[in-house]
């Protein structure tokens, strides 16, 4: 399942630490981190981009939110996505509807 970015920046920050006390302690080389670090790189982007792109698999979210609007009959045309650069979910309204009640 795909992620998002403040997860990968995570395990990037986490890697970069892992191969910099992996050079500095004398335990490989410098090349040897690098190839460790280009690993978890591609296997971020491959996650992420294309395998979630392809994959059959799901996700769900329960949000009663999100919910209502996809379910709400005056509310067709709104369009929900998931924006994975802001790690939110972002709605818009059918601008044909009804405006929706407070409350």
């Amino acid at each position: 399942a795909g992620g998002t970015l403040q997860g990968a920046l995570q395990q990037m920050a986490f890697v970069s630490a892992l191969a910099g006390t992996y050079v500095l302690s004398g335990l490989g080389t410098l090349d040897q981190a690098a190839n460790g670090l280009l690993a978890v790189v591609i296997s971020i982007i491959a996650s992420d981009f294309f395998f979630a792109r392809f994959s059959p698999a799901k996700r769900y979210v329960l949000c009663p939110w999100i919910d209502l609007l996809n379910h709400h009959s005056s509310q067709a045309g709104s369009q929900l996505a998931y924006e994975y650069f802001t790690d939110k979910f972002a709605a818009t309204l059918d601008p044909r509807s009804a405006p929706l009640k407070a409350g």
